[in-house]
């Protein structure tokens, strides 16, 4: 009878441990395809589509900063660099226009540009500040920046800086990856025969 009972006892006890690890064993499966799920994905996108869109971003990435180098590449290679106005023994704004003259003959373009900046503060229309704006900002890789300063000087015709804005707002544009209307300038230089950058347009 003794025997009877323990023997009872113990198969109880026996199915009630395999009920319990049947219980744990499907809680764990059920995290394990939780776990599973997530490790799958990257806020809610499935980890192969994600890859695949960080591969195309990277790509373009890479592309645009290639096209952009190779156009900087093009440029560096025939750009003709303006030398700059004499600098004279001036006083009052004149003077202060000598020092930022300086200051770009001595490649210090950031310094040049800011002392102009103030100048245009009070001679806003003034064509040579506007036009050695942009030479400023197209020294400092802001082209961007510069092709409004060269646009305005170009639009007045009878600039003495109309060749020199014009010839700078065409490397602008190039670099800036507007191929079509920088040919299109560049062949505006070319067709007139008194410009001095002609030569330098068919390159």
């Amino acid at each position: 009878m003794y025997k009877t009972l323990v023997t009872g006892i113990k198969s109880l006890r026996a199915d009630e441990i395999k009920s319990e690890l049947k219980k744990i064993d499907e809680e764990l499966d059920g995290n394990n395809k939780n776990q599973t799920k997530s490790t799958n994905s990257f806020f809610g996108i499935p980890w192969a589509i994600a890859a695949t869109l960080t591969v195309i971003f990277m790509s373009a990435g890479f592309w645009l900063y290639q096209s952009k180098f190779s156009q900087r590449a093009i440029v560096n290679k025939n750009y003709v660099e303006d030398p700059g106005l004499p600098v004279l023994m001036s006083s009052g704004s004149n003077k202060a226009f000598d020092e930022a003259m300086n200051h770009y003959k001595l490649g210090q373009y950031q310094h040049s540009f800011s002392a102009i900046k103030n100048l245009l503060t009070s001679d806003t229309f003034n064509d040579t500040l506007l036009y050695y704006s942009g030479v400023n900002l197209l020294k400092l890789d802001k082209s961007h920046e510069a092709v409004e300063y060269f646009r305005t000087v170009i639009s007045e015709p009878s600039s003495e800086f109309f060749q020199d804005a014009q010839y700078r707002l065409a490397f602008c544009l190039l670099i800036e990856g507007n191929r079509g209307e920088a040919d299109q300038i560049f062949s505006e230089i070319i067709k007139d025969s008194n410009n001095p950058y002609r030569e330098c347009a068919k390159r």
